[in-house]
C-alpha cells in the first residue's frame, strides 16, 4: 500500500519497520527454532512505534483506523509473520479497549500507574494492589 493514503504519523511508522526489514528477516530463523521472538527483536519494532497506534490520542497513541493497523501489520509481516500476529492481537486489544469507558482506558493506559503500559523495554505488566494482577 502506498504510504500517501496513510497519516503521516502512522507512515513514518511503516518505513520505520521497512528499514528493520532485514533484521527482521534474520532474525525469524531463530525465533522459530526456540518458538519465541526474542526481547531484541521485538523491543526493535516497539521503538517504531508500532504498538501504541491504536491507543487514543489522550493516552498518547494515535488513534490508527482499520486501513492503517492493517499497514502496520504488513510491514512487520514482510519481515516476521509471527511478529506481524503478535502485533496484531495487541493492536486488537486496544482497539477494543479504545471503545470501552473512559475509566476502562485509564485503568490501563493512565497516569495513575495503570495495569499495562508502554515503556523503553517493551510491555510490562504491573500489579496494583486495589485491582489485581493483570
Amino acid at each position: 500500500m502506498p504510504t500517501s493514503v496513510l497519516r503521516p504519523e502512522i507512515a513514518k511508522i511503516v518505513e520505520k519497520i521497512d528499514a528493520l526489514r532485514p533484521d527482521l528477516l534474520a532474525a525469524g530463523r531463530g525465533a522459530d527454532e526456540s518458538r519465541r521472538i526474542s526481547d531484541e527483536t521485538f523491543n526493535s519494532v516497539v521503538q517504531t512505534g508500532a504498538f501504541s497506534i491504536s491507543v487514543p490520542t489522550k493516552f498518547g497513541g494515535l488513534a490508527a483506523n482499520t486501513r492503517e493497523a492493517h499497514a502496520v501489520a504488513r510491514g512487520i509481516g514482510r519481515g516476521d509473520g509471527s511478529l506481524a500476529w503478535v502485533n496484531g492481537i495487541l493492536d486488537s486489544g486496544a482497539w477494543v479497549l479504545s471503545l470501552m469507558d473512559e475509566r476502562a482506558q485509564a485503568d490501563v493506559w493512565g497516569p495513575e500507574g495503570g495495569l499495562l503500559h508502554l515503556d523503553r523495554a517493551g510491555y510490562d505488566i504491573g500489579f496494583r494492589a486495589d485491582r489485581g494482577r493483570l
